[in-house]
């Protein structure tokens, strides 16, 4: 999915094409299974951020990839580029801190360390979170690193730690 993109129509900005409703044009139907209508986005990203997408175009699919995701099967890496030092180069660590009462983890690993004259540093960071909290990432960054991710939305920045 390219950035600036939703995943799915959200109920506010139905005005904008999503990935989903490109995705007929796309996915001819499956030559087993049960077909999907049309096939489905089995997760989301956010608006802001590209990556690739699980699709599923039969019935089967999307209930294999459900449970999937409810298990924590699958893994998700992101990588990000913050303002500061997180760590070392090569530190590994867990962010275990709930959001929205909500437990929330996410794994981090400092790829690199940069100087930069007006953050002091840029760490560019793995990240694996284990759920899929709203803004979870973000708020992971800046709220409790105390790095928000570049170029990020003000409110974000406001609440780094």
């Amino acid at each position: 999915k390219p950035a600036k993109m939703h995943s799915v129509p959200n109920g506010f900005d139905n005005y904008y094409k999503t990935f989903a409703s490109y995705l007929p044009a796309l996915l001819p139907p499956p030559h087993r299974c049960t077909p999907r209508k049309r096939p489905g986005v089995c997760h989301r990203l956010d608006f802001r951020v590209s990556g690739p997408m699980l699709v599923a175009t039969s019935e089967e699919a999307v209930r294999a990839l459900s449970d999937s995701f409810a298990r924590h099967e699958v893994r998700k890496e992101y990588r990000a580029i913050v303002c500061g030092a997180v760590g070392a180069e090569g530190d590994s660590f867990v962010v275990d801190q709930p959001l929205d009462g909500l437990p929330s983890e996410t794994g981090v690993e400092v790829l690199r360390v940069v100087p930069c004259r007006r953050h002091g540093a840029l760490s560019e960071l793995a990240l694996r979170p284990r759920q899929g909290r709203f803004r979870q990432l973000r708020r992971h960054c800046a709220e409790v690193l105390g790095a928000p991710i570049m170029n990020e939305e003000s409110s974000i920045w406001e609440s780094a730690a």
